[in-house]
């Protein structure tokens, strides 16, 4: 598996991924529901995706995804309003797993 790269930000963890949009949003929801967070927001059109969800303590997490081609997307996870680099690396774990 290939870890994300940083995109000059600290606070955001992203990497493109060979799939195309709609199944890293089913999923990036899959890895939500199987670490037991809440799905706030979940928003999907042909070209983008935006999920919102939080951890327990409160922070939040943002998934942004979007379409780069019909086979591959970007994803941007973000924790918190600082970020929060090891929560967001196992969140993109997860969402490999679902792949």
């Amino acid at each position: 598996m290939e870890q994300g790269e940083c995109c000059g930000s600290k606070e955001k963890l992203q990497e493109e991924i060979d799939k195309p949009l709609t199944q890293v949003h089913e999923a990036a929801l899959a890895a939500l529901k199987k670490l037991e967070l809440p799905i706030i927001e979940d928003k999907k059109d042909q070209m983008t995706a935006k999920i919102k969800s939080e951890f327990a303590d409160g922070k939040h997490i943002w998934i942004n995804i979007a379409s780069v081609s019909d086979s591959s997307s970007k994803i941007t996870i973000r924790v918190g309003t600082l970020g929060d680099q090891s929560r967001s690396s196992k969140i993109l774990e997860m969402i490999h797993e679902h792949l």
